[in-house]
């Protein structure tokens, strides 16, 4: 989710006149212009993109059901996997492959930090 322009600009003006204090104001204000015309510049090839990828690829109204329960079936069931054969090492007693700690580890971080952030932030 882009961040509101007069928020934005409020940032810039704050972090610029701290960073560029004993420069004139017209400085300033051409580099807060300059840094508000690219984050502009940035938020609209972003909306291009995202718009390419709707009509490429369509929208998840638009793939059967089955294909949605599929692809959303993957990753959960590869980390659940991974913390099942912890749990079987465990119970057996033996002891854990560091590597496994490392991708259990890693896979859970994905897919459930990762994941609930990207959520969060509306992507």
């Amino acid at each position: 989710m882009p961040i509101p322009i007069l928020t934005t600009i409020g940032l810039i003006t704050k972090v610029a006149s701290k960073l560029l204090s004993g420069k004139p104001k017209e400085a300033i204000d051409t580099a807060i212009t300059e840094i508000v015309a690219t984050d502009k510049e940035i938020q609209e090839k972003i909306k291009e993109e995202n718009q390419f990828i709707l009509n490429y690829e369509g929208t998840a109204k638009d793939v059967p059901r089955v294909v949605n329960v599929l692809r959303a079936i993957v990753r959960p069931y590869i980390v659940i996997t991974s913390w099942t054969t912890i749990i079987a090492f465990i119970w057996l007693n033996r002891p854990i492959p560091d590597k496994l700690w490392y991708i259990t580890l890693a896979l859970t971080g994905v897919y459930y930090v990762a994941r609930s952030w990207e959520k969060k932030m509306g992507f």
